[in-house]
């Protein structure tokens, strides 16, 4: 707070969270410290009884008004696109505007981002996918036994533990990050379905043993279940078309949250990544032959 009192100007980023019943308001500041360095600190929890603009936005200046922060010396507002917090009539930046008027408010990049995602993730086809991938992982992360098995297999084809990658859930209010777990499911992908065969079929016992050589019945329906789908050439050619486009979000996603990112230098980020996607649409027959030949030899490796 002290730090903050000092600096010549600041931004408020923002956002609601729930926690069991009770509404509270995350809040951070982002400014420029004595030592001429950017920081983004977290503040302080705020419970909320409403969660209007009006609300919000008064308990923001009530905040910072009773830890001798001037409201005056706004400069920034950083939240997300609810018309709460966003509307130019009724939505907290407008309010906080009426005693910080050069407190411009940025709706956040990142959502903005991960909305444009979640649409291009409704198509039923790719959200049929999403579901199953989900559905496969967390059959594996919340079954020790599960767990345990596909780590036999994985330690057998890969000997190096620095290379073993675990299987991530997908995070599904941060689209843009699911890259991670798909590169995961990916590399482990073919002995994601030795183990299902194993548990489903008891196949491959003579490789990796008897250990885990019995499952309860609704164990091994599932991986049937889960097996079936994953060796559809309709899933992997969707999981790799999903898995190659998502790829050039992922480096820029990550240095977009830097705190110290100057906004010329996003600028740049973003728009090497519009130009990229722009050559992808126009190359579209090329790049989903790509794809498509990647599909093949998955599906080979796991015999669909």
């Amino acid at each position: 707070m002290e730090k903050i009192q000092k600096a010549s100007f600041y931004s408020i980023l923002a956002d609601e969270v729930t926690s069991h019943s009770s509404k509270h308001l995350a809040v951070c500041a982002r400014y420029v410290d004595e030592n001429c360095e950017i920081r983004e600190d977290f503040l302080a929890f705020i419970t909320l009884d409403h969660t209007t603009g009006e609300q919000i936005a008064g308990a923001i200046i009530k905040f910072l008004e009773e830890n001798n922060i001037a409201v005056a010396k706004m400069r920034g507002q950083g939240y997300d696109g609810a018309s709460n917090m966003s509307s130019n009539r009724v939505g907290v930046q407008r309010r906080i505007c009426e005693v910080a008027p050069l407190a411009s408010y940025v709706h956040c990049s990142g959502h903005c981002l991960n909305l444009v995602i979640a649409k291009s993730c409704a198509l039923p086809t790719i959200r049929c996918m999403i579901d199953r991938v989900q559905h496969c992982c967390r059959y594996f992360l919340n079954s020790p036994k599960c767990s345990g098995a596909l780590e036999i297999v994985v330690s057998h084809n890969v000997p190096d533990p620095a290379k073993r990658k675990p299987l991530l859930d997908l995070c599904k209010a941060r689209w843009a990050v699911q890259h991670n777990a798909y590169q995961h499911f990916y590399q482990a992908f073919v002995f994601i379905v030795e183990t299902l065969e194993m548990i489903g079929y008891k196949r491959h016992l003579d490789k990796y043993g008897s250990t885990y050589a019995e499952w309860d019945p609704n164990n091994r329906s599932q991986a049937q279940q889960i097996l079936s789908f994953m060796t559809s050439f309709d899933f992997i050619v969707t999981f790799m078309t999903v898995y190659h486009y998502f790829s050039h979000l992922a480096g820029v996603t990550v240095k977009l949250q830097r705190r110290a990112l100057d906004i010329l230098e996003a600028h740049e980020m973003v728009g090497e990544v519009v130009t990229c996607y722009k050559g992808e649409r126009r190359d579209v027959e090329v790049g989903f032959s790509t794809v498509f030949a990647q599909s093949i030899r998955l599906g080979q490796q796991v015999g669909t």
